[in-house]
C-alpha cells in the first residue's frame, strides 16, 4: 500500500496538457490549484486539461481570502508597533497589488498580514485610498489657495450653486450606476431654484464635453464650466457656496473641503464612502 502521496502545484508553466501528462505519469498523485493567483476562468481550464488527462486523480483547490501584496518596494519595511504607515497609490508610500481593498476596508476593522502574524487596524481612510496624506494635501491646498476670501472665484451677489456631472471618463453604457440622465439633473435645478436664498440664484455645470450636449441644462441662470483645468475645477467645487456632487472622488474631496452647503444626489449610490456621515452641511436632495 502506498503511505506517500505526491501533491503537485500546477501553475502557468505546468498547465499544458503535455506537462500535466508528464507530472501524471512520473508519480504525481493530487495535483493543486492555488486560487489566490490567476483568474478563476484560468483555473476552470486547468481543471479541464487535467480531468482529459486524468480522470481518477483528485484535484485540491485553495480557495483563499482576497490577497493583498505589496509592490514597487525598494527596501525592506520594519514594521513597528503603533507607527502610522500609509498604504495608498503614491509612489511614496506602501502600494499594494489589489485595489479592491480600497474600496473594501473600513476604520477600525483589523486587516491580517504575512500570514496572520501581523495585523493592523486602519485609524482614517478615504475614498479609494487607505491613506490621510490626500486629504492632508488637499487641506494645505485649501488654506494655501482659495481660504483667502480676496480670491473668490465667484459673484458674491448670486448663491452660486455648482453641480458636478460626471462625463468624459464615463459613459451610460459602461458605467450606468455613475450615469444620471439630463433631464434628471434639470429637475434637481428646478428643486434648488424653488428654495429660499437670500440672493439670485446662479447654476454652475462642471463637467466636460461640448455645450451643445447640455442644451437641456441652458438657461439665464446658468453658467457653463467645461474641459477646465483640475486645479481651476477643484478650486472652484470647493469654495462654491453650494455643491450637488457626482458620484466621484473629484467632487467628493471637494465636498470635504467646502465651507458651503453640500448635496448628495439620492439617485445616486454613495455607500463606498464609508465616512460621508462625517462630512458637515450634508443632505441629500
Amino acid at each position: 500500500m502506498k503511505k506517500i502521496k505526491i501533491v503537485a502545484t500546477i501553475g502557468p508553466k505546468t498547465s499544458s496538457v503535455n506537462f500535466i501528462k508528464k507530472l501524471g505519469n512520473a508519480g504525481v498523485d493530487i495535483f493543486r490549484l492555488n486560487g489566490s493567483h490567476n483568474t478563476l476562468n484560468w483555473h476552470l481550464d486547468t481543471i479541464k486539461r487535467i480531468k482529459k488527462c486524468f480522470v481518477n486523480k483528485p484535484i485540491l483547490f485553495d480557495v483563499p481570502g482576497r490577497k493583498v501584496r505589496t509592490k514597487n518596494i525598494n527596501s525592506d519595511i520594519k514594521i513597528v508597533k503603533n507607527k502610522i504607515y500609509n498604504i495608498s497609490n503614491f509612489a511614496d508610500d506602501i502600494n499594494i497589488t489589489n485595489q479592491i481593498f480600497f474600496n473594501l476596508i473600513k476604520k477600525n476593522q483589523i486587516i491580517y498580514a504575512d500570514d496572520g502574524t501581523l495585523f493592523v487596524i486602519p485609524f482614517d481612510t478615504f475614498p479609494g485610498i487607505l491613506s490621510e496624506k490626500i486629504i492632508n494635501y488637499a487641506h494645505r491646498f485649501k488654506e494655501s489657495y482659495w481660504l483667502d476670501k480676496t480670491k473668490y472665484v465667484f459673484e458674491t451677489d448670486n448663491t452660486n450653486i455648482g453641480l458636478h456631472i460626471r462625463r468624459g471618463d464615463i459613459s451610460k453604457e459602461g458605467n450606468s450606476n455613475r450615469w444620471l440622465e439630463l433631464n434628471d439633473y434639470l429637475k434637481l435645478m428646478d428643486t434648488l431654484r424653488d428654495k429660499k436664498y437670500p440672493n439670485p440664484v446662479k447654476f454652475h455645470i462642471f463637467s466636460e464635453g461640448a455645450v451643445d450636449t447640455f442644451k437641456e441644462l441652458e438657461g439665464s441662470d446658468v453658467v457653463f464650466h467645461l474641459d477646465g483645468s483640475d486645479i481651476e475645477t477643484f478650486r472652484m467645487l470647493s469654495s462654491i457656496d453650494i455643491l450637488v456632487t457626482g458620484l466621484s472622488t473629484f467632487s467628493i474631496l471637494a465636498a470635504y473641503l467646502s465651507d458651503g452647503q453640500i448635496y448628495f444626489n439620492k439617485l445616486m449610490n454613495f455607500t463606498r464612502w464609508d465616512n460621508i456621515d462625517n462630512f458637515t452641511n450634508v443632505d441629500y436632495i
